[in-house]
């Protein structure tokens, strides 16, 4: 549990006869769409850990967090929050919306279930769609009589390319704004082993915090073969070869007593990377930055690249001196 939450929005549920059938469903449907997340089992009611002292039961995770009370017949609340700070109006809170209200039309409609959360927003979505009269004809509109018939063909004309114009922009706007929901949502559904490093940033990016839970299955130990990411990666002892990597950022990578040969590094940077003992052989680096790094004396960097490591023992020094310094006000 965190300390630290945004709360997303809350809803009043009352599909359901009973506060267990709530919290199965929230969990399966949850299970459904993140199954490396949740998991829907025989434990599902127990999964919902009751507030002390309280009738509030809180389903806790690393980055969602739902609390859920009866507050009348057949009645019960539902409330989101986002696990860490986030803006009101930032691209991750927008995420977790979207996350809620298809939950909310989940639970409004228990049957049938939506497969993924963009079918359950695009079902919401279309059930609110209110039609709206497209014309209404103003007693000041000229009589179509005044007109003669080729300026009367024209207006049409007119009229309908812009609408196709007009149709084909929002129909563009809507697949663009659909894609991005699908990739948001296949990426949060998306082992964390399998992703690269761009997508670790990317995922980084979207939960808005440093990760936490999410190291303990990035990490791996390099036995070989091909290399599908480097953050998270422990390389130490084995041979990399051959290797091009550039315009992305490594994390927590080591590579200590590791050898590297005939590797390029292109507009890398690498954070809390260990370069311990290891072994050059034809490496470059270029217009790349190494902070906070372990760095041997004998890495030789191009002058394109930056280092930046924090020396916390000289902090720790300022810090103990402010605190000894004695303050005087005339």
């Amino acid at each position: 549990m965190s300390s630290e939450l945004t709360y997303i929005s809350a809803i009043q549920v009352k599909t359901y006869t009973s506060i267990d059938a709530v919290k199965v469903d929230v969990i399966k449907t949850l299970a459904r769409w993140f199954p490396n997340t949740y998991v829907f089992g025989e434990h599902a009611v127990e999964s919902w850990v009751q507030k002390e002292e309280t009738e509030v039961y809180v389903l806790y995770n690393s980055t969602f967090q739902f609390e859920l009370s009866h507050i009348g017949a057949n009645v019960y609340e539902l409330t989101m929050y986002a696990v860490g700070r986030f803006r009101r109006h930032g691209s991750s809170c927008d995420y977790f919306e979207r996350v809620f209200d298809g939950l909310e039309h989940q639970l409004e409609h228990p049957n049938p279930y939506f497969a993924t959360m963009t079918e359950a927003v695009s079902s919401k979505a279309a059930e609110e769609c209110i039609d709206v009269d497209q014309y209404t004809p103003s007693n000041n509109v000229l009589p179509v009589a005044s007109l003669d018939e080729d300026s009367v063909a024209s207006l049409d004309l007119d009229e309908d390319s812009e609408s196709e114009a007009e149709s084909e922009d929002e129909d563009l706007d809507a697949d663009e704004e659909s894609d991005a929901e699908d990739e948001d949502e296949l990426l949060m559904s998306m082992p964390l082993r399998d992703m690269t490093d761009n997508q670790v940033e990317e995922y980084t990016e979207m939960i808005g915090r440093e990760p936490r839970d999410e190291i303990n299955e990035w990490s791996m130990d390099y036995e070989g073969g091909p290399i599908l990411r480097y953050s998270y990666v422990n390389f130490a002892d084995e041979t990399v070869s051959n290797q091009t990597v550039s315009d992305r950022t490594i994390t927590r990578a080591r590579f200590a007593g590791a050898t590297l040969r005939n590797c390029v590094f292109e507009q890398v940077q690498f954070f809390e990377c260990d370069f311990k003992s290891v072994v050059l052989e034809n490496v470059t680096f270029t217009n790349s930055s190494f902070i906070d790094c372990e760095l041997e004396s004998y890495i030789v960097l191009h002058n394109s690249c930056t280092v930046e490591n924090y020396d916390y023992e000289e902090d720790m020094a300022r810090e103990r001196l402010e605190d000894n310094v004695t303050y005087r006000f005339c």
